[in-house]
Formats: C-alpha cells, structure tokens, sequence
C-alpha cells in the first residue's frame, strides 16, 4: 500500500496538479484583464448567494426529511397518514407514479393527488385460496431452483415505478408475489403522491427533493420511522 507521501508524488498526480493549477492561472488572467472590478464584485456577490441559497435548501431539506427518533417529523408520519397503510405486514413496495429513472429505463405515468396504500391478503382458512388486489396474481407453484422474480421484484407496481420494498426479514425481499401467496406472507403496496404534503411537504420542498435531493434519500428515512432503524430495503 503506498503511502500519503509516495501517493501524492505520483507523477499522474503532480500532472494533474499542474493541469489544474495551470488552468486556474489562465481563468484567474483572463478575468482580470478583460473585467473591472465593479463586474468582479457583481460576479462574487453573486456566487455568495447562491452558495447561502444552497446552505439554506440542504439545511431546510435536512430539518424536514431526516428522521429522528424522537418527535414528530415528515419521515414518521408520511406513512401512517396515507390511507389503507399497515407497518405490520411482511412486505412494503413503495411506489411514486410519475416520471421516474429506474436504472437505464425511463418511466413516465401520470400522477395521482392523494396517496393509497391496498394489501394482498396471503392469509387463507382452512379449504380457501388466498386472494389478492386487483394488482396481485395467483398462486404459483415454485420448482426448487426457479428465480423469484415478477413485476414487483423486477421494478414495478402495475405502471408506477417502485423505489424501496423494506421487510424484517431479507429473504422476503427476493421472493414474488406467487411465491408470497404460497408460503402465506403478506404484502402491501404504497402508491406515494408527488404531491403529497404530508410526505414531501410544500410545493417547494416537493420540487426541491425529485430536481436536487432524489426521493430515495427520503423514502429511506420514512423506513427507518417504521421499527426504529431496523429490517432490510431493496433498492430495485
């Protein structure tokens, strides 16, 4: 292993210190042979504002969507406010509608004004198939070996693209939805609202998460509301 010293003495390292260093040089000349101080000044005043814009945003974005443990924030009651949820179920999809990249492929479905979340019941009573939502399938018999895999797993609730399935356990996270309604294990779609306040907050803080911040960073603070930190996420 090389050394701090050995590493920064490396001659692609001083080469590149010396491309930057050179390049700052010439930007640095050039500014001040074709520009006045007054435009200087402008240009600097400038750059400070839109550094404390962005102090000001990633600050506002931190106090609204990080959890904490105690009191009440955005993470711990996004979930419980949407209708139909459940946290006590083996499987949680969650899904926001709209245009989304997932991986190299992107997905473009129109959005929806109030979130909902529905479960599919895997349970069953002596003599009866388990049924599921309109959204679910089947019972599937699985050979040993096959792979686990349907539009759940594959990135999917119907059209919408799916962000985060969390459980408890981590082998529920790779199973599919036959294989959920064979071995009895429940499961529960969340459709998140683009526009939900009280997931994403005002209509800025909404633009500011899915143009800057992403919403994984805060959907993966809403699961860490679910059992205080922990179970398992699988980012599809």
């Amino acid at each position: 292993m090389l050394s701090n010293q050995s590493y920064l003495s490396h001659p692609r390292i001083q080469g590149l210190e010396t491309a930057f260093y050179n390049f700052h040089t010439q930007v640095a000349t050039n500014a001040f042979r074709y520009t006045n101080r007054r435009v200087r000044s402008y240009i600097e005043h400038c750059i400070l504002l839109i550094a404390l814009c962005t102090i000001s945003v990633v600050f506002l974005a931190h106090r609204k969507f990080v959890y904490r443990e105690y009191g009440r924030s955005i993470p711990s009651t996004c979930l419980p406010s949407i209708r139909g949820f459940r946290p006590d179920v083996d499987v949680i999809h969650i899904a926001i509608p709209g245009p989304n990249k997932i991986g190299d492929e992107n997905v473009t479905v129109k959005n929806i004004s109030q979130s909902y979340a529905y479960f599919m019941n895997t349970k069953k009573e002596d003599g009866e198939e388990p049924t599921t939502s309109s959204h679910g399938t089947g019972p599937h018999s699985l050979d040993q070996g096959e792979e686990c895999r349907t539009n759940t797993t594959s990135g999917h609730i119907g059209d919408a693209a799916i962000f985060f399935s969390y459980s408890q356990t981590k082998g529920f996270l790779m199973l599919s939805d036959e294989a959920c309604l064979k071995y009895n294990i429940s499961v529960e779609y969340v459709i998140v609202s683009r526009s939900d306040a009280n997931c994403f907050d005002e209509p800025f803080l909404q633009h500011v998460v899915f143009s800057l911040i992403g919403p994984e960073t805060v959907i993966i603070n809403w699961l860490l509301s679910l059992h205080k930190g922990t179970g398992y996420a699988y980012n599809q």
